[in-house]
């Protein structure tokens, strides 16, 4: 099998944001950067997850010896990011680094080899087209297509902005609003009534999963969950150990046994949909919206 390359894809704004300049201002703040940076190359390869295996007494300690780092150190750094919000246990002895999820690269090596293979090929290309006499010229239009390509990128990047802007502005609210009203409903006919960082983790949710799916999560965690935050854990268990990353799969995987355990306990059909122990009146909403 072929090695797998990974990468942690760093944002522009990474320094300016809030957190990081207030982690930095902290005495020895450079260095619990590098700590946390450190952590996050290290949960690349389990997409944004770090595991306590026990190895040491403590958590911080087994990162510690993990990354090289200062035990007391490591310590300091992991209560920042919990306390702001950039490292969550969403089980035990498994935690989530929000952030880096969103900022993972892969590649395999066939497909570097491949990549690399096209850049020379089209290198070699553009040197053959280039004769003494034009030269400068074909240089000059190499960078001139380049230049037209990044504009052409930031003018989608632009575009998409302003028709969000505009469905906003109008009062038109995208699909992810009507199906956020259906998961916080959900949310707090289960669990509790949604707070704003529950609210800010079911955006993030709804980036990576299906509506449906996400539901079924909300059910899961109802039974110990207190927040989001562990449901989009749950969320994670399941793409990760379970590789189920839509609700069909879920249907296949899980809700079979679901529907199965529910029928030994004597609970009624019309509680059930599709396998599914969702309200129906939840259901019905989250099936409107995606008629529309």
């Amino acid at each position: 099998m072929g090695k797998k390359y990974y990468w942690l894809k760093l944002k522009e704004d990474f320094f300016r944001d809030k957190r990081i300049k207030k982690l930095r201002k902290i005495a020895g703040g450079d260095t619990y950067t590098i700590i946390y940076l450190k952590m996050q190359l290290l949960s690349l390869k389990d997409e944004g997850i770090l595991y306590y295996e026990g190895v040491e007494d403590d958590f911080y300690e087994e990162i510690a010896l993990e990354i090289d780092e200062d035990p007391e150190n490591v310590k300091i750094t992991i209560m920042f990011l919990i306390a702001n919000g950039l490292l969550e246990e969403v089980e035990k002895d498994k935690y989530l680094l929000p952030e880096t999820m969103k900022s993972i690269g892969s590649e395999s090596s066939s497909a570097a080899r491949v990549r690399k293979h096209r850049e020379k090929a089209k290198a070699l290309q553009c040197n053959t087209q280039v004769t003494d006499g034009n030269a400068l010229v074909t240089n000059g239009n190499t960078e001139i297509e380049t230049e037209k390509e990044i504009d052409i990128d930031i003018e989608k990047e632009t575009d998409i902005d302003k028709e969000k802007n505009v469905g906003q502005s109008s009062g038109q609210s995208p699909v992810i609003d009507m199906n956020l009203l259906v998961i916080q409903d959900m949310f707090r006919k289960m669990i509790r009534e949604p707070k704003p960082q529950d609210l800010s983790k079911m955006v993030e949710a709804l980036e990576f999963y299906e509506p449906s799916l996400i539901l079924e999560a909300i059910k899961e965690g109802s039974k110990k969950g207190k927040s989001f935050a562990y449901v989009l854990g749950i969320l994670d268990t399941w793409r990760i150990e379970d590789k189920i990353r839509t609700y069909d799969e879920w249907m296949v995987k899980k809700g079979a046994k679901s529907q199965s355990s529910n029928n030994k306990q004597g609970i009624r059909e019309n509680h059930a949909v599709n396998g599914s122990t969702i309200p129906n009146d939840i259901r019905e909403k989250l099936r409107n919206f995606s008629s529309r």
